[in-house]
């Protein structure tokens, strides 16, 4: 993975993409034959990375399959343990990377309600602790978010209501 995150910071997307890829079928192999925590955690990780990639070069169909993957992970592991926060916070992570994909593509309604999942997890984390100034900001930004995916889809809104 330290190898694919330097070719991709280099800007060499194809060998980043590759050292992704090689990455990911290990991660695959340890976390079939463990079914532990942090096997779980870092396949999901791998998809997200190999998504990164993906975004860079421009292929956001297959960026989105590897990103819903990283979610689905994520989501299974915070489920796990609601208490654990940074569970949560990876699962927030994951909720954008997909969303900000949809949002490129131009599937705003979709992209909205993921955005709404995660500003959901990020009020449950600020609502449970009122002193963490981190959770009261990552619920902040993901309002922003929500927001800005509404603004987004005002052209949408206007021209069916035109068509009408």
């Amino acid at each position: 993975m330290k190898i694919g995150n330097v070719l991709l910071a280099q800007g060499k997307l194809e060998d980043a993409l590759r050292a992704y890829r090689n990455n990911l079928a290990v991660t695959q192999r340890l976390a079939a034959v463990s079914n532990n925590v942090q096997q779980q955690g870092d396949l999901s990780v791998s998809y997200s990375k190999l998504g990164n990639v993906l975004v860079a070069k421009g292929n956001l169909d297959d960026a989105l399959k590897a990103y819903r993957d990283s979610l689905a992970i994520a989501q299974r592991l915070a489920a796990s343990d609601r208490n654990n926060t940074q569970r949560q916070r990876d699962l927030i992570l994951s909720y954008e990377k997909v969303s900000d994909v949809l949002t490129t593509q131009g599937r705003l309604y979709d992209a909205l309600k993921v955005r709404r999942d995660s500003l959901a997890i990020d009020e449950r984390l600020a609502t449970a602790d009122r002193s963490n100034v981190g959770a009261e900001s990552g619920q902040s930004a993901s309002y922003v978010k929500v927001a800005d995916t509404l603004q987004g889809q005002m052209p949408q809104i206007r021209a069916f209501s035109l068509s009408r």
